[in-house]
């Protein structure tokens, strides 16, 4: 077929020209030529091997008018032709003045070309099938341009270049700028290797992907109290305003070294959304205590200035079904609850804080339910590796599980008076309830007083596999504190503790037993307290130490723990049981064995001046005597006239 060229009076570029046996529908000489009457054909259309090119229509760059003129006339050429690639060519930077355009089923293809100045609606029946497309690699290509409706980008992969936030380049767009304007029709935005720049910073993502922990960093500049880096989800909403599925990871979030004076900053928001994902992520936020006696001035006053704390993380808003898989901070505090949040998952998570940072994990009045820690985790630095504040909240650390965990390196700053150290590597202030608070496999080898727990009034708290190394500042290895009227239980097993610490200090309860112990040893010799009983497991005997303080003329029914036959496991042949009453002028004692149907043999029993039995088991309280009580439990009751402490030592017999 005999061929014409010709060169584009646009792009001065040599065409080629196909001829034509019919006539076109019109002559625009830009696809379609007629002929001189030297040619052998009368009309002609260009060759176009895979693309067009803006240019062929008109377009000069920086011409409002001729740019959108051409933009217009080329995709309508697109739309209307099997030729759906527009080409927008390196080196033009296209005004399209301002105007909306419906790009339909085409690809528009950037090469290091700009369009400017316009607002773009893409094509496709929902999100999950556009036809609009963009095809572009790492670099600029919008500015000023507000996408519509559905898009996909070519490659699968949509940059913040495109609309100008450059890595390592501090004059670049402000990334919130680029992800604000790509949220709106992508669910994904990634980052190249570098560092990129935020000062407006409050960026709320959809999903932001970086190259690696090592090669994406982001630079947050916050200006004034309150400021985060990003935001997953809603912050502070409500089960009704979840977001879906979003993900960061892959990338480093710094918040300057400028953010000194300020407060309440966070490096990520986790707001309300449903199964998040954060992912190999680190968090960095410079802002810390000024010295050491801010920080003491702090803590005393923590109820009042909490609000105050900068984070790394900051879980604010009523999320769910969260998994955040290898995070490290580095803040004044690693993790703050703020809002309640169900079900988070972390997994290998690591926190170095500062000279004076406060805590790894901080939480508020509310926790949420169902929080794991698990991986290999290192807490280092701060005042605290746990903090949480006195609340009210029925469902308040709800089976929360810490495991697999060090903590160490903590502050040593000292109470003035008794030159014992202040911080702790678990503190939980007054809670109405921790149901299924389990702590395991863990080493606390801070310089720091170990777990302190405050008056609880209704719960279960394990602490399973613990180490705890001495040092001779800190205070407490576990201290409990029970409400009056809890119901609560600490149960230990495998607690090891190094060095002479004052273990256990204001245990109070008055239900059933608060303490049991399945360590190696035994913790009984170290315990100075109320009402509580420790259980220790010998050959698959349960043996007991309990103790109690008892009024005269007693009202309550407190009884021997486990003394119910009817729950006693099948193998299990009978209970022994020695008793001793203490008392200003009482000394009192029995040995005797308890069996299955409730009859007893009395082995030694101390007796009065009389040669009468001081203390009597029997189904009837008797005056002047201590009695036990058979009943469903054996019950203890003091008919002497003073009060006494009654120390019970009981073995659970098993065949």
């Amino acid at each position: 077929m005999a061929t014409k060229q010709i060169e584009d009076p646009n792009t001065r570029e040599l065409i080629s020209l196909l001829p034509l046996a019919t006539v076109p529908a019109y002559i625009d000489n830009i696809i379609y030529f007629s002929g001189t009457p030297q040619d052998p054909y009368p009309y002609y259309r260009r060759y176009i091997e895979n693309y067009i090119d803006i240019r062929w229509f008109g377009a000069k760059g920086n011409d409002p008018v001729a740019d959108s003129s051409a933009f217009e006339k080329a995709i309508n050429f697109c739309k209307t032709s099997e030729h759906t690639i527009l080409l927008i060519p390196e080196g033009y930077t296209f005004d399209l003045n301002n105007k909306t355009f419906d790009i339909g089923e085409i690809s528009l293809r950037f090469t290091g070309g700009i369009i400017k100045n316009a607002t773009l609606n893409g094509n496709g029946p929902s999100i999950y099938s556009p036809t609009s497309w963009i095809d572009a690699g790492c670099y600029q290509i919008f500015e000023n341009i507000t996408l519509t409706n559905n898009w996909a980008s070519a490659s699968g992969t949509v940059w913040a270049d495109w609309y100008g936030s450059i890595a390592d380049d501090y004059n670049s767009v402000d990334l919130k700028t680029s992800v604000d304007a790509l949220n709106k029709v992508f669910q994904t935005v990634t980052l190249n290797e570098g560092k990129y720049y935020s000062n407006e910073c409050n960026i709320k993502v959809n999903s932001l992907i970086g190259q690696g922990i090592h090669k994406t960093i982001i630079d947050f500049r916050p200006q004034k109290n309150g400021d985060y880096g990003l935001l997953i989800g809603n912050k502070g909403g409500d089960t009704s305003q979840r977001t879906n599925y979003n993900v960061v990871s892959n990338l480093v979030v710094g918040i300057g070294s400028q953010t000194k004076d300020l407060k309440a900053t966070a490096g990520i928001v986790l707001g309300a959304t449903h199964k998040p994902l954060i992912e190999n992520v680190k968090i960095q936020n410079s802002a810390d205590f000024e010295s050491a006696d801010t920080l003491i001035d702090f803590n005393a006053n923590i109820e009042s200035k909490h609000q105050d704390l900068n984070c790394a993380l900051l879980i604010d808003g009523l999320g769910e079904l969260a998994t955040i898989n290898n995070l490290m901070t580095s803040s004044q505090v690693g993790i703050l609850y703020k809002t309640s949040f169900d079900f988070i998952n972390f997994n290998n998570y690591t926190h170095w804080g500062y000279d004076f940072g406060f805590c790894t994990v901080f939480v508020g009045s509310q926790s949420g339910s169902n929080m794991t820690f698990t991986g290999s985790q290192s807490w280092a630095k701060g005042l605290y590796g746990f903090y949480a504040l006195p609340s009210n909240e029925e469902a308040n650390f709800t089976n929360w599980v810490i495991e697999n965990l060090r903590i160490e390196q903590l502050s040593t700053f000292e109470d003035s008076e008794t030159g014992k150290y202040i911080g702790a590597s678990f503190y939980m202030g007054d809670q109405m309830w921790l149901n299924n608070f389990i702590i395991r496999n863990t080493m606390l080898a801070g310089t720091s007083n170990g777990i302190i727990l405050n008056n609880t009034k209704t719960g279960f708290i394990e602490l399973d596999n613990i180490k705890q190394l001495h040092n001779q500042h800190a205070k407490t290895a576990l201290q409990v504190k029970f409400l009056p009227v809890s119901i609560s239980c600490v149960n230990l097993k495998n607690v090891q503790i190094d060095g002479t610490f004052e273990l256990l200090n204001s245990v109070f309860i008055e239900d059933d037993y608060s303490l049991m112990d399945e360590t190696r040893n035994g913790i009984s010799g170290k315990i100075l307290n109320k009402r509580n009983c420790v259980k220790s497991v010998v050959n698959e005997n349960i043996i007991y130490k309990q103790k109690e303080v008892i009024l005269k003329d007693n009202a309550n029914y407190l009884t021997i723990v486990n003394s119910n036959p009817s729950k006693w496991s099948a193998n299990q042949k009978c209970k022994k049981i020695d008793i001793s009453v203490i008392g200003t002028n009482t000394a009192s004692f029995i040995k005797f064995y308890y069996f299955k149907n409730k009859t007893f043999r009395i082995v030694e029993v101390s007796k009065d001046s009389a040669n009468h039995d001081e203390i009597l088991v029997t189904p009837t309280a008797t005056s002047g005597k201590f009695n036990v009580l058979v009943s469903d439990d054996l019950f203890l009751f003091n008919r002497f006239n003073e009060d006494v402490q009654v120390f019970i030592d009981h073995e659970d017999l098993v065949l």
